[in-house]
């Protein structure tokens, strides 16, 4: 969860600076679409950061929110209009990334409600590759939507 919050600061961090090159130059197309992509992954962050505060629940419900959140952030995200095609790459990629963790998720939940050890632990390795695959993606949003 560390590489989480330091990819979500990342993204925080990403946003105050486009933030304000939004206000010193409203017409660059990039930087507005950036912008919106952004604020829908510090959303997710945000909501998912939230939800996964306690780490040590055995609430099934409560960690298949953190899923549904997942799925609802790829959603939006499909739904932007980007005209910019490296930010519609980027789309693309985070969408599909936060659709795989949800799935990741709900699978482990399935795993652990069966009592599954070898699913589970199927499910929290790829949770965790999928974590860095967005430290990555982070990343590289960041040095592309900084780039005008």
């Amino acid at each position: 969860m560390n590489r989480l919050k330091s990819s979500r600061c990342q993204l925080f961090l990403c946003g105050l600076v486009l933030s304000h090159w939004g206000f010193v130059a409203c017409a660059d197309a990039k930087t507005a679409q950036c912008l919106e992509f952004i604020n829908v992954t510090q959303d997710v962050a945000q909501k998912t950061a939230d939800l996964s505060q306690d780490r040590t629940t055995t609430e099934p419900e409560e960690v298949l929110l953190v899923a549904d959140e997942f799925s609802a952030a790829a959603e939006r995200l499909n739904k932007l209009e980007l005209t910019d095609q490296g930010l519609v790459s980027y789309q693309q990629d985070f969408a599909q990334l936060y659709q795989d963790q949800a799935t990741a998720t709900r699978d482990f939940i399935k795993a652990y409600q069966a009592k599954e050890l070898a699913g589970a632990r199927t499910a929290k390795e790829e949770i965790n590759r999928l974590g860095a695959t967005e430290q990555t993606l982070v990343g590289q949003i960041n040095t592309y939507c900084q780039n005008r």
